[in-house]
């Protein structure tokens, strides 16, 4: 059946699974090797979902992490440049919706943990 899946098909599944914290061996090889034999289809976001599902779970793929670092939509993407990335107008909404998320959390709850991962 995974063999059957679109590329998108492929990263929806393991980041599926990786969200829900269900690590299937068997699924996931299957999802490797369906990955790396189509590596080249896949947009940039596609393979970082891939990357991040199996770096989530814990599951080790070398040939997978090698054909991501090579592929197309990898090699290809532009570069992230702080400077300019920062302050642009999808990073001040991203900071507009963080900020209105927490506020009803906030409201909604009594208490509720928030840890920023990537301060400085």
């Amino acid at each position: 059946l995974v063999p059957e899946f679109t590329v998108q098909g492929l990263a929806n599944v393991a980041a599926a699974f990786a969200a829900a914290g269900v690590c299937h061996p068997a699924l996931m090889h299957a999802i490797a090797s369906c990955a790396e034999a189509r590596i080249t289809e896949f947009s940039a976001q596609g393979l970082a979902d891939v990357q991040w599902a199996f770096a989530s779970l814990g599951v080790p793929s070398e040939q997978l992490q090698a054909a991501i670092a090579d592929a197309p939509g990898w090699k290809d993407r532009p570069p992230y440049e702080h400077q300019f990335h920062a302050g642009s107008l999808a990073d001040c909404f991203k900071h507009v919706a963080l900020i209105m998320l927490l506020e009803a959390m906030a409201e909604a709850s009594s208490s509720f943990t928030y840890v920023d991962t990537h301060a400085e």
